[in-house]
């Protein structure tokens, strides 16, 4: 990563995070540098499976994006994490731990960037596919990457929705909310409490699919969310209601 780049970060972090925050923050970047997120970065850069995904379609949803690079209109702009899509084939392996008969559910990516996500999980017949990103660059180019014809899609519809992820209300179907560590603690926490409040006035099935779980422990304060298989990405949770 360019030295301006991680300068850029580290600011942003000491002044959203405080200085007990930006400690956090240094030690998990050194974490990140020798621990399994080295192993993720590294299969996303050699990542020619995802390369052939865009060329096959004609899109582009690779690179990496800064926040501070993105015009964003919310309070919680200094909350969200930078743009760098999950690997097709890990998005995939994630796809294959869910049960097979997927056809009444909504799939939502939180954090949609620029649609990589919604068009792999746009080949599984999901009832529909929904993006969910503040990023006015990101959603623009998501719009137009969904547009695209895909002979291989199955879902029944695709959409992006240009909205900040904490007003945004999930629809009353069941659900796969997928997360790859789009935004701090703060936001998720509002985004889970959210989804939490929208499954008990209406309580149906529900996944989450959280690659580089960075605050999992948010999810682990409740008992309801089980995990139920794990990646060397991240972990696959469902939400299991009182009896």
């Amino acid at each position: 990563m360019p030295a301006k780049s991680i300068v850029q970060r580290l600011i942003t972090s000491w002044h959203r995070d405080g200085p007990a925050g930006f400690t956090a923050v240094v030690a998990k970047n050194v974490g990140h540098y020798i621990g399994w997120s080295r192993v993720v970065a590294r299969m996303k850069a050699s990542d020619n499976r995802s390369r052939w995904f865009d060329k096959s379609i004609g899109v582009d949803t690779g690179g990496i994006l800064e926040i501070g690079a993105l015009s964003i209109r919310s309070r919680n702009a200094m909350h969200g994490n930078r743009y760098q899509a999950t690997a097709v084939h890990v998005v995939e392996d994630f796809l294959d731990l869910l049960p097979p008969a997927v056809e009444e559910f909504c799939f939502i990516d939180f954090g949609a960037g620029k649609g990589r996500v919604l068009m792999v999980a746009a080949r599984r017949p999901f009832l529909k596919v929904v993006g969910v990103e503040f990023a006015q660059e990101l959603h623009a180019v998501a719009i137009d990457n969904i547009a695209h014809e895909d002979r291989a899609r199955r879902a029944k519809a695709v959409e992006c929705v240009h909205i900040d992820a904490v007003d945004f209300e999930p629809p009353p179907m069941p659900l796969v909310c997928y997360f790859y560590n789009p935004f701090g603690p703060t936001v998720m926490g509002v985004v889970i409490d959210r989804l939490m409040r929208s499954l008990r006035a209406q309580p149906r099935d529900a996944y989450v699919i959280y690659a580089d779980p960075a605050h999992i422990g948010l999810f682990r304060r409740d008992p309801r969310w089980r995990e139920i298989a794990s990646h060397r990405a991240g972990v696959v949770l469902r939400f299991v209601p009182d009896q």
